[in-house]
């Protein structure tokens, strides 16, 4: 089979005649340049198969006869230039057929928060469109496709306080008058990244990592309301010269497109506004509102009030993005380019000299293709709703990439993915979505040694720390796959990072006044999530993370087990310069009283802190209010920390946030414990971890999953049972408490070893299956 794009493909990167030379006479209206292409073909007889590989620099979407079937690129960078291969045999007819493609050209404006600007994770070059048909090389890009310049979109960031970071809402006017078809211009042959030499191509190509997202069949949604809570109908029939606004409620949050389905009503405007949640005053007392009012100056919150707080209570304001459509009469059906994130939209129509008919508005799903693999089931209520939601969390900020949040910023952070690769890794199995953002952010790494701590992105961050949680994802994801191919492409990455770490020691021999934003944990006390004394010497928190990374890097690979000598220097450091034996605990940094539960985590879970040390140090974490609180991720460590020195029974205790969630009546869990700005982040949805790991005990025991470690954490529980997914098949664990017995029954993959830790630490090995008891 031939290579798609190689050096002799007949397709060509095309754009309309200016390109990137001058800006388009009567070009689109807005900041981004907004451009459709057309080919038209004939069939005699519709093929069973005929694939075309597709790409476009900002975004697209491709259609045939008249059905999007793909959207694209998958989030890259220039030189690492997505395309994905789609069949368009199911969409073809005998006869005529028609590809047609939407490219947006996002590369005239850069992202600029608070103001209108591209979408932060959109890394672009100029506009172009790419697509090779192996079969049918006529349809390759070339002249023969049509190109027209749309002038029907607008882009605006209008009527939200919270940051440009996404980008592209719109304004859209079908009727507006388009440039005439023309062929298109030809710009340079594609080039693949393995060919790429002295290429004329600024794109490197490389086939996607990842599928395309699951798009949903249309649902209405659940219920409709006036502003300020009254009882409310869907509008269907709007007389001319009126002015309706409704909102409408999904019954959770959902990421997707809306879907707008209007007859007459020519011109007109219509304007759906997305929330997450509504928000009401502090002050309302009979209001079930998320969070409390707080001072907020330490943090950033992006909201417009600190006097106001989440709520699901309907009468609160709606406030957020929008997207609005001219109407053109007629019957019409709008969705916007990209998905929408909303458990509410407000609807408010403002009709012309037309009546205007309305259906119901509706909304498509769209989500990363993952599959529930695990199940858990146990005694208690709250793990099952915990379970449930933090599911639903997950789901919702996993998309082409994994996302802090699918609101605000839409954007994939190191630390963030931690958690939510473990989740991926741990409850489904499917690791494209890890592999992809492994090599992401390898393809982030600065000449200086140290990665970006989000990408793709325009706007470059590093967070030292967030490059140590970058090697711990590396590790989690060697456990559960054993894919040394992939490891081995990561180890440079890995050896800069810490010799970066290295370069920046003081005399203290530990990291110390690091440069870029030194946030290890968004904790209210501190200044933007920076630990006391980052700017003077060395943190406890950052030490401990670099001593894991150290003993985490020396076990990827034997040719870093330089690394392990000097984490065992690095541990007496931590110790000699952080411990204060008087208190109990670990401090901040040397010669200051602060003290954190992150900190006192950080240093148990490096294993820096062992035995009585260990237990001391989470005892004062768990018990001594004076200490800087941990935030949602934050806790997520501190349950690490009490699994490292045996008080995992512990971790419950700190979910107390979580039932709060759970009462307001939130379908997601929220970003923080300070000021709860998105009400859906993937960190803290590791609950499901626990249960999968914690509870249920499954683990591996060698990398690829080569040997199944069960070790239950029974808690308070009666009973537990459920499965997880292994590269061999699934697992499951099922045990009870019946008169002071604990006893489990364990299925594995056929032939593979299994390692059974029970609770009186009792330790079994077998294969298969295993029934055994303990007291308890």
């Amino acid at each position: 089979m031939k290579q798609i794009f190689s050096e002799n493909s007949p397709a060509r990167w095309i754009w309309s005649g200016e390109h990137i030379y001058k800006r388009a006479e009567n070009g689109s209206p807005s900041h981004y340049e907004v451009r459709r292409f057309r080919r038209t073909f004939e069939l005699n007889a519709v093929p069973q198969k005929l694939e075309v590989s597709v790409t476009g620099d900002s975004r697209f979407t491709l259609s045939c006869n008249g059905q999007i079937i793909v959207r694209g690129p998958a989030k890259g960078d220039v030189a690492h230039q997505f395309y994905s291969v789609v069949d368009l045999a199911p969409h073809l007819q005998a006869g005529e057929n028609v590809l047609e493609a939407l490219v947006m050209d996002f590369s005239k404006v850069n992202c600029h928060p608070p103001e209108l600007g591209a979408p932060c994770w959109s890394i672009t070059r100029s506009g172009g469109f790419l697509l090779e048909c192996e079969e049918m090389p006529e349809l390759s890009t070339d002249e023969n496709w049509q190109v027209q310049v749309d002038r029907s979109y607008e882009f605006h960031n209008e009527g939200c306080p919270h940051g440009g970071f996404v980008g592209y809402f719109e304004r859209v006017t079908p009727a507006a008058e388009c440039g005439d078809w023309q062929p298109s211009t030809e710009l340079y042959p594609p080039t693949r990244i393995e060919d790429y030499r002295d290429a004329p191509s600024p794109y490197g190509l490389l086939e996607a990592i990842v599928p395309p997202l699951d798009e949903s069949e249309a649902k209405e949604f659940e219920s409709v309301f006036e502003p300020g809570g009254g009882d409310a109908e869907t509008p269907t029939e709007i007389p001319a010269h009126t002015t309706v606004e409704v909102i409408l409620d999904a019954g959770a949050l959902q990421t997707g497109f809306p879907l707008l389905e209007t007859s007459g009503g020519k011109n007109s405007k219509v304007r759906m506004m997305y929330a997450e949640g509504l928000r009401l005053p502090w002050s309302v007392e009979d209001a079930t509102i998320l969070g409390r009012g707080i001072d907020t100056s330490n943090v950033s919150t992006m909201n417009d009030s600190e006097q106001a707080g989440w709520t699901l209570d309907r009468r609160g304001e709606l406030k957020g993005w929008f997207d609005e459509v001219t109407l053109p009469g007629g019957e019409f059906t709008y969705e916007p380019f990209h998905w929408r994130c909303f458990q509410f939209v407000k609807l408010t129509i403002e009709t012309a000299d037309e009546p205007l008919a309305l259906a119901p508005l509706k909304y498509r799903t769209a989500l990363f293709p993952f599959e529930q693999k695990h199940r858990f089931q146990c005694s208690d209520d709250f793990f099952q709703t915990l379970e449930k939601i933090s599911w639903r969390t997950f789901r919702l900020c996993t998309h082409e990439t994994f996302e802090d949040c699918p609101y605000y910023e839409q954007m994939q952070y190191s630390g963030d993915s931690q958690i939510t690769s473990l989740i991926a890794l741990a409850g489904t199995g499917d690791t494209r979505l890890t592999r992809q953002a492994l090599y992401q952010f390898s393809w982030s790494l600065r000449p200086e040694g140290i990665t970006e701590c989000r990408y793709p992105a325009t706007l470059p961050v590093v967070i030292p720390s967030w490059s140590l949680h970058y090697i711990f994802m590396i590790a989690d994801y060697y456990d559960y796959t054993g894919d040394k191919e992939t490891v081995r492409d990561l180890l440079p990455c890995v050896r800069n990072i810490l010799d970066w770490f290295d370069r920046h020691k003081d005399e203290s021999g530990l990291p110390a006044k690091l440069p870029h934003w030194n946030i290890v944990d968004w904790s209210p006390r501190w200044d933007r999530g920076c630990p006391p004394g980052w700017d003077r010497g060395p943190t406890c928190i950052i030490s401990s993370q670099y001593l894991r990374a150290l003993r985490v890097a020396a076990k990827l690979d034997k040719s870093m087990n330089r690394f392990a000598d000097e984490a065992e220097t690095v541990a007496e450091k931590i110790n000699a310069l952080f411990w204060n034996e008087d208190r109990g605990l670990y401090e901040d940094c040397p010669g200051s009283p602060d003290a954190s539960q992150y900190g006192n985590a950080w240093a148990v879970h490096s294993g820096a802190a062992t035995g009585e040390q260990a237990a001391r140090a989470m005892n004062a974490a768990l018990n001594d209010s004076s200490l800087d609180p941990a935030s949602f991720f934050g806790i997520y460590f501190m349950i690490r920390a009490l699994e490292d020195c045996g008080q995992y029974s512990k971790f419950p205790q700190l979910l107390g946030r979580w039932q709060e969630m759970i009462d307001g009546g939130f379908s997601t869990w929220a970003e923080d414990i300070t000021y709860w700005r998105s009400l859906c982040h993937a960190w803290s949805a590791f609950p499901s971890i626990e249960f999968i790991r914690g509870v249920l005990g499954i683990k591996p025991a060698k990398p690829g999953f080569e040997e199944i470690l069960i070790q239950p954490q029974p808690l308070d529980l009666q009973f537990a049972e459920g499965s997880a997914p292994t590269p061999h098949g699934d697992v499951s664990s099922v045990w009870k408490i019946e008169n002071g017995i604990f006893s489990i029954k364990v299925t594995a993959p056929e032939g593979i070893p299994l390692k059974i830790i029970l609770p009186d630490e009792t330790t079994h090995h077998t294969v298969k299956s295993f029934s055994g008891e303990c007291p308890v």
